[in-house]
């Protein structure tokens, strides 16, 4: 049932239906989870556009975003942001 749980979780989390996994870690979970939890920032604009290209990707993997090289600066940022607003 853990490993079942698990993998919906890790299925929300990559399609980003946050709202769906956050439900069923609290349903099984409750306030003991809720305590273990880190907050995680996304960079902003700004932070991002300071970084390598390289870096850029890095942190988009970070959050679970693939991001192209090819592209220039700006359209990784978008891209990244894009992609965590689904």
């Amino acid at each position: 049932m853990m490993l079942l749980l698990y993998v919906l979780v890790g299925a929300c989390f990559i399609v980003g239906c946050w709202k769906l996994a956050e439900y069923l870690v609290n349903r099984f979970y409750g306030a003991e989870f809720e305590a273990q939890v880190e907050t995680i920032e996304v960079p902003s604009d700004e932070e991002l556009m300071k970084l390598t290209k390289a870096k850029i990707e890095e942190v988009g993997r970070e959050f679970g975003v693939e991001l192209d090289k090819r592209k220039t600066k700006a359209n990784m940022v978008k891209q990244f942001n894009d992609l965590l607003d689904k």
